[in-house]
């Protein structure tokens, strides 16, 4: 059985006043969340987002990061 490994896609990404927002997909799974990082403080935040709203989440990222069944990783600081 030939499996391909399961890739990263990028499905959006923006840069807005130094803030760089990307929604990201594990391919064949239904697995969306978005990061952000912040090159000013250098901190960056991901975020798993239900499907249905992963470009409100895109859009509007920081209500998704303060969810509080979904807390946000710190990946750096």
């Amino acid at each position: 059985m030939d499996t391909a490994p399961t890739r990263i896609r990028v499905l959006a990404q923006r840069d807005s006043a130094g803030t760089r927002v990307a929604l990201l997909w594990l391919e064949g799974t239904r697995r969306v969340w978005i990061e952000v990082q912040e090159p000013a403080s250098e901190d960056a935040f991901v975020a798993a987002v239900d499907p249905a709203r992963a470009l409100d989440a895109f859009r509007h990222p920081y209500p998704y990061l303060g969810r509080a069944d979904d807390a946000p990783l710190l990946l750096a600081a």
